[in-house]
């Protein structure tokens, strides 16, 4: 199966995620002590240097954003139901917006998190992520659009 990198822009972010207080974590997602330890911990670990080579290890946490998600909003997608023909055919016309990554083809190899885009993640660019990756979006959409990927 394919594989893979998603933008390295997500660095950025996975940075400023790796400085909140484990407090600020848990009010940000809205859960739970143990599961803002763990994913302040995933944060703290974020690095987009990780490669392909990684997903095919089995301790790797490098997976493909499709079959990783698992959202409502993903669940319709049935990645898991797709032949690869589907899969080539979704990388290059299908994708997806994530709070750490912007935009991902279904493909791109990502590591566990969680922070979605409407999340009040104030950054350089404004008060939430949509307003940090939606310069990205635009361009994204419209290479993909205009048949660029």
């Amino acid at each position: 199966m394919l594989a893979a990198t998603p933008s390295l822009g997500c660095a950025r972010v996975g940075r400023a995620a790796a400085e909140l207080s484990q407090a600020r974590v848990k009010s940000l997602l809205g859960v739970s002590d143990a599961l803002a330890k763990l994913n302040l911990d995933r944060f703290q670990a974020f690095d987009v240097s990780k490669t392909a080579t990684e997903a095919t290890s089995p301790s790797g946490t490098l997976k493909q954003a499709a079959l990783a998600l698992n959202g409502p909003a993903y669940q319709g997608l049935e990645a898991q139901s797709l032949s690869e023909t589907d899969l080539e055919f979704s990388q290059t016309h299908l994708r997806i917006l994530c709070g750490l990554y912007g935009v991902l083809r279904p493909l791109d190899l990502i590591q566990p998190y969680r922070l979605e885009m409407g999340q009040k993640f104030e950054n350089k660019r404004g008060k939430d992520l949509y307003e940090f990756w939606g310069h990205n979006c635009v361009r994204v959409g419209r290479s993909v659009q205009g048949g660029g990927g």
